[in-house]
């Protein structure tokens, strides 16, 4: 590991131990931060220098499965610290779809916080989608549905892009980039899964998602859903700008919300900008 490596790894665990210590969360503050720091530790001892991919973790007693550790501590910071998919309900059986399931740590989130909770979840990449099934049915899930589907505006065939060599990294889409292969995966329309009231809506879907949500919008939908949390993948194709397209279509239909985005110091008009959009009906 090299000394940038080095102090890159320490000033992590210090920046997110610092995080957990002065936010609020759902789970046990102290579980929290032993758990994180196993994780580092075992990247470090048992994946980084030996240059093995660790294959399965331990997180809050859950057995889960994995392509590799780096995701897992990504996906952790992610949802278990930055509390992401955090949503308050009176329901004790919330109902939740999750787009862009990915190897299910956001399942395992939802039924930390939701013991009880009724969840569909979509993972269109094939060996992403075999962990995702594994880890619910290893830690006995009850009450969620794993589809193996892309999510899109029309059912049918579409041509999504994976990493070379590391498909399960969850940084697949719809856009072309350097080092992605096409695949051509099976889509569905959300529409036709959101029949009544729900809960609670994730969406991760690299690049679909604005013409997911005009779908819904376009099917009526979207009124049946009380809160949504969606990851808008500003700039995946370069030049284009069209956030304000999906925040019209959240504005038409009544729902009010907050953004949160991450702003590189040093700017870069074409680089990739992860935005999270938190959305509320009013």
């Amino acid at each position: 590991m090299s000394l940038t490596s080095f102090l890159s790894f320490f000033w992590n665990i210090i920046r997110h131990t610092a995080w957990i210590s002065a936010t609020d969360s759902p789970v046990s503050k102290r579980d929290l931060l032993l758990t994180y720091l196993s994780l580092k530790l075992q990247y470090v001892f048992l994946e980084k220098i030996p240059k093995r991919k660790k294959k399965n973790v331990k997180i809050f007693g859950l057995r889960l499965a994995c392509a590799d550790l780096h995701t897992v501590i990504r996906l952790y910071e992610e949802i278990f610290i930055g509390n992401i998919y955090f949503f308050k309900t009176k329901n004790k059986k919330p109902k939740i779809i999750d787009c862009g399931g990915h190897i299910g740590m956001s399942v395992a989130y939802f039924k930390l916080i939701y013991p009880h909770s009724k969840i569909v979840t979509f993972e269109p990449e094939k060996q992403t989608f075999e962990i995702l099934k594994k880890n619910v049915e290893q830690n006995k899930f009850k009450d969620v549905r794993v589809i193996n589907r892309a999510l899109y505006a029309r059912q049918g065939n579409i041509t999504l892009y994976f990493k070379d060599n590391d498909p399960a990294s969850g940084t697949g889409g719809l856009a072309p980039r350097k080092n992605y292969s096409a695949q051509k995966v099976p889509a569905v329309t959300l529409s036709k899964y959101i029949r009544s009231n729900l809960d609670y809506l994730k969406m991760d879907i690299e690049g679909a998602e604005t013409n997911v949500i005009g779908q819904l919008s376009k099917a009526k939908k979207l009124k049946f859903v009380k809160k949504l949390t969606l990851e808008y993948h500003h700039h995946l194709i370069p030049d284009e700008n069209k956030l304000s397209k999906l925040l019209t279509i959240l504005e038409k239909n009544n729902f009010g919300y907050l953004i949160n985005a991450y702003f590189p110091s040093n700017l870069n008009q074409e680089k990739i900008q992860d935005v999270i959009i938190y959305a509320y009906q009013k």
